[in-house]
């Protein structure tokens, strides 16, 4: 049996990057027109560490989606498979880290690029326990 599904990997890691960029857009349009209407400072918004984490976190929520939809999909080997669905986030954070298009930090970005893995190995693993548990309770 072949351990990669790489349908399950694709499919993946297209709703970890599209999830991800589709509701951090969305979340980032909203707070700039909210913190607009009570006037807020621009470069109070795009300094504020508050809205960076919650753009952080919708990233990871969405890495744990991805992964898991991967392990769902795939049937088996749901922890590799989890994990090999965050290509695409490591495939982006390499390239802006090697062409310097980030302006953060190295040890943020180098923590982001180990963070996008990990986070799909928690959605493969999350589908493991669902599916295990499903098979050790069933009659």
């Amino acid at each position: 049996m072949k351990r990669v599904a790489p349908g399950g990997v694709l499919l993946g890691a297209v709703v970890d990057v599209v999830g991800s960029l589709v509701f951090g857009f969305s979340f980032a349009i909203a707070a700039v027109i909210i913190l607009h209407h009570f006037h807020v400072p621009h470069a109070v918004v795009l300094r504020s560490v508050t809205l960076c984490a919650i753009e952080v976190l919708i990233g990871l929520g969405f890495s744990v989606l991805g992964g898991y939809v991967a392990a769902w999909v795939a049937k088996h080997d749901e922890l590799l498979n989890g994990c090999l669905a965050s290509f695409l986030c490591v495939a982006w954070g390499a390239w802006t880290f090697a062409t310097e298009h980030e302006s953060t930090s190295l040890w943020w970005q180098l923590l982001l690029l180990i963070a996008g893995p990990v986070f799909s190995l928690l959605g493969g693993y999350l589908r493991l326990r669902k599916s295990r548990g499903r098979d050790h309770y069933s009659i």
